[in-house]
């Protein structure tokens, strides 16, 4: 019986090493070696449902588009897919599977942003753990996930995050993208000596709104976000100053400077913004965003230079003008230290607005009373074409001029309504109306009708007008709240500056495709950027005419009346020259 178990348990034995040694042999033979296991062949995932298992990352330093952007995300697949989703922040661990929102720390981002432009973005199936939907900026993120749940499972909400397309489950497949390019019209932007890459924007206030309409311009234009710092964390660089002039505490060093001004110049490789009043802050910005604006149609590359004889001005006027945007200027010297311009402004609604403008450097003119035969005569009209020519045919030697002062049609007298001075004869007394002189020394002044006492006698000059638009560097009288103010009219007005130069200005109105007029406050607006401390609104409408001597000896008139034919007025201001020397 022993030997019967013992060949059972041999048999045994013999049969497990038997199957031990085939299971040990591959299909090819035996094993070639000690330790190899059995090789497995993963299997490839490419296409994929979105699960539960998936968390929403956003970047720890939100923005409020980026939270949108996410929480927007979160709506759409919930939506679709019937479940909700975890969300966090890149500050969190990396969880197994993971979309990402915006500009995370992420390696799978951080390979994609440095090809978004400000305005670009992307959504991308990087793997199945992994979706990056992104842009170049927080907006173009939120941009970027409105793209994917429309494109990539159908789903779209209304404004009021009202569903309009509940969206599928669908499958995604690894490898799916998508990126969109903003093409910018301008391909290169120069200012002063550098491109606009070139340079950091300093300020005091480096949140401010002005600051940052004025980075966002430039992202707009040329997709490149300009830096921004304090002047105590500057260091060096091209910088363009908002606010100083890169010294702390120092203002720009100009004759006359005000503080109700700001002045905009490049200055060696820098570009200053400089004002010292907080309110002139948004005119300033405005101003610069304005100049640094190409025409609509505009592609190509960009230059601009500030380095001119005279910086960039105006003041800040808080309401009422129609943000006209000036979009060409054509300059002549006509006579020594006499400029004559023509502007043309399109306002927000590209309706376009044209001024003619005449500027006259203290000395190198002499500004006078027109009157029809050019006659101490009052009561009669005359169009300020023959005005001038009266006044040419006297011997005078004429080069411009333009309409003044308001004059009575009610009653059929014709005479001007307020101050009348020619040649330092008074021939209408001010009555009450403000006016515009020549001091017999040749200073420019402009009163209400009470201060006339104090020129009593002492006038060369005087027309009157309606409204004193600048005082001072300050927009005064331009009555916002009345329909004369803040209608768009042709308009006529003379201010002077600082250093004494006069500029005579129209704009033209009532004809659409022309010029749309201005109001008052447009009126102050643009005789403050020509350098204007003070200004005066003189009479408008069809009465509105500028005259300018040409290259050859004749007159015409510039600008465009709204009149079917020059109307007849009853005095104007001119330009005289210097008798030519034999």
């Amino acid at each position: 019986m022993k030997n019967i178990y013992s060949r059972v348990l041999f048999a045994l034995l013999l049969v497990l090493t038997l199957c031990f040694t085939i299971s040990c042999q591959g299909p090819d033979g035996p094993s070639s070696g000690q330790n190899n296991p059995p090789i497995q062949t993963p299997v490839e995932i490419t296409d994929f449902l979105i699960s539960d298992a998936y968390v929403l990352v956003r970047p720890d330093a939100k923005t409020s588009d980026e939270l949108n952007a996410l929480m927007l995300l979160s709506r759409g697949l919930e939506s679709a897919y019937g479940h909700s989703f975890n969300k966090g922040t890149d500050f969190a661990d990396v969880a197994e599977f993971e979309i990402l929102v915006g500009q995370t720390n992420r390696p799978e981002t951080q390979a994609i942003v440095g090809t978004l432009g400000y305005y670009d973005w992307t959504y991308q199936v990087v793997s199945p753990n992994v979706i990056v939907i992104c842009g170049g900026s927080p907006e173009a993120t939120l941009t970027a996930t409105q793209a994917f749940l429309r494109d990539v499972i159908g789903y779209t909400e209304d404004a009021d995050k009202q569903v309009t397309a509940p969206g599928n489950a669908m499958l995604l497949k690894v490898g799916s993208k998508f990126q969109y390019n903003h093409e910018y019209a301008v391909t290169s932007f120069k200012l002063g000596l550098h491109d606009i890459s070139d340079y950091t924007l300093v300020a005091s206030d480096t949140d401010s709104a002005e600051v940052l309409a004025i980075v966002k311009h430039f992202i707009r234009v040329t997709g490149i976000e300009i830096p921004v710092t304090s002047l105590r964390e500057y260091k060096s660089g091209p910088a363009i100053f908002f606010g100083c002039t890169g010294k702390a505490g120092e203002h720009l060093n100009i004759s006359g400077y005000s503080n109700s001004r700001y002045y905009i110049q490049q200055d060696g490789d820098n570009i200053v913004i400089d004002f010292s009043n907080a309110p002139v802050a948004k005119a300033a910005a405005k101003r610069f965003i304005d100049v640094c604006t190409p025409a609509d149609d505009f592609k190509g590359d960009f230059a601009l230079s500030l380095d001119g004889d005279q910086p960039l001005t105006g003041v800040y006027i808080p309401e009422g003008t129609n943000s006209l945007v000036l979009s060409s200027v054509t300059k002549t010297e006509v006579a020594p230290g006499v400029f004559y311009e023509e502007h043309l402004y399109y306002d927000p609604n590209g309706k376009p607005v044209r001024a003619y403008i005449l500027t006259v450097e203290k000395g190198a003119a002499t500004i006078a009373t027109s009157l029809p035969k050019d006659e101490n005569q009052i009561g009669r009209l005359s169009n300020m074409l023959n005005q001038v020519k009266d006044a040419a045919n006297h011997g005078k030697n004429v080069l411009a001029g333009i309409n003044a002062d308001y004059f009575d049609i009610d009653y059929g007298t014709n005479q001007m309504l307020g101050l009348c001075v020619k040649d330092g004869v008074l021939l209408h007394e001010v009555s009450g109306r403000p006016w515009f002189g020549i001091t017999k020394d040749g200073t420019p002044v402009i009163g209400a009708d009470y201060v006339y006492k104090n020129y009593a006698g002492n006038l060369m000059t005087a027309v009157g007008g309606s409204n004193i638009v600048l005082k001072d560097d300050k927009p005064f009288h331009i009555s916002i709240d009345h329909d004369f103010g803040y209608t768009r009219h042709p308009r006529s007005a003379v201010g002077y500056k600082p250093d004494g130069s006069i500029v005579l200005l129209v704009v033209d109105g009532r004809q659409a495709q022309v010029s749309n007029g201005a109001a008052l406050a447009d009126l102050a607006d643009i005789l403050a950027m020509q350098g204007c401390s003070n200004a005066l609104n003189l009479d408008g409408g069809g009465s509105s005419t500028f005259v300018l001597k040409g290259e050859d000896g004749s007159y015409s008139i510039t600008n465009s009346p709204s009149d079917p034919n020059p109307r007849p007025v009853a005095d104007g201001l001119i330009v005289i020259l210097p008798d030519k020397e034999d």
